[in-house]
């Protein structure tokens, strides 16, 4: 059975998560998509959107079906797939975090449960920013920080109500946070749904375009909080797979608690597909991608975000993976 991709929907307090949740759950997008979140009472569903409704589960005529986190947001997963037979299988699950705040827990906690990757793959993070008010929140809260930092896609929400200068000093201080974050602007999130995730299979969303410069990145920028820094390593060469284990588990032991979160592609000598690599601190996964295409570079690049880092170190050690 092929893992169900998870996509997980973060943001602060009126950022513009609800009203994104309710087009999920009332657009003709042709998906299957489970949405999980802590109360039905936020999204309001209107009765005739409705098919059926029983033991905490909302069926509607579009597809999708919405449920109540009832015993824990893992725990809910797996009542999901207790239920498969019952609902029919899904193209994706959506998770809201309202609650929690900061989504480098769920992504840590996910990581280290073999049951949960077994049957689901976290296709990536979808940050909702407030445009009014990230800047505030961003010098007041850690909590924002990590959002940003999270984020494989982050929604620059309410456009319409801010200058266009400060929407660029914005997304520049999105771009030195994580560098390579999709920042799409919208008002009330007006989307094109399928950004929200990959197909099942495929390269999961913060890796579509790889680290390279549609991001505009550097390979060395440095955020607002000068405690964090964020770097991409790169290598065209082909690496050895017994060095890169070597380097993830010596990187890893050094610098855990500093490690906020990290990701990348590694184009591995001898292999034809791309092996996916992410983590947040100790907890990790590598998977396999997609082949390398005939036209395309096979180029490793890998993210790097954390706090007070040695990215000389990591430079050094990084070049010693070459086959």
């Amino acid at each position: 059975m092929d893992q169900v991709p998870i996509t997980l929907i973060t943001g602060f307090l009126g950022a513009g998560k609800t009203t994104l949740l309710n087009r999920i759950l009332t657009e003709q997008h042709k998906q299957k998509i489970a949405v999980i979140v802590n109360e039905f009472g936020e999204i309001g569903i209107d009765n005739q959107l409705i098919a059926r409704q029983t033991d905490g589960v909302v069926e509607l005529v579009n597809g999708c079906i919405c449920c109540s986190m009832r015993d824990g947001t893992f725990a809910t997963l797996l009542q999901l797939m207790d239920k498969r037979d019952e609902l029919g299988a899904f193209d994706r699950i959506v998770i809201e975090t309202t609650g929690l705040a900061n989504p480098l827990p769920f992504i840590r906690g996910f990581l280290s449960k073999p049951l949960l990757k077994k049957h689901f793959s976290l296709d990536g993070v979808v940050t909702v920013v407030d445009a009014l008010h990230i800047e505030m929140q961003l010098d007041a809260s850690r909590e924002a920080t990590d959002q940003i930092v999270a984020a494989d896609v982050v929604l620059l929400n309410k456009r319409d109500m801010v200058r266009t200068d400060i929407l660029k000093r914005i997304e520049k201080r999105i771009k030195l946070l994580n560098p390579i974050a999709k920042i799409v602007r919208t008002t009330r999130t007006d989307i094109d749904l399928a950004i929200l995730g990959s197909d099942p299979g495929q390269t999961p969303i913060g890796y579509r375009s790889g680290t390279r410069g549609s991001t505009g990145a550097s390979d060395k920028d440095h955020s607002h909080d000068k405690s964090i820094a964020s770097f991409v390593l790169r290598e065209d060469r082909p690496l050895d797979m017994n060095k890169v284990t070597r380097w993830i588990g010596e990187e890893l032991m050094l610098n855990s608690q500093n490690l906020l979160r990290y990701k990348g592609i590694l184009s591995i000598a001898g292999k034809d597909e791309k092996m996916i690599f992410q983590g947040v601190h100790t907890h990790f996964e590598n998977t396999v991608g997609e082949k390398w295409q005939p036209d395309e570079q096979r180029r490793s690049e890998v993210v790097v975000i954390g706090r007070d880092l040695n990215e000389a170190a990591f430079r050094a050690s990084f070049k010693h993976c070459v086959a």
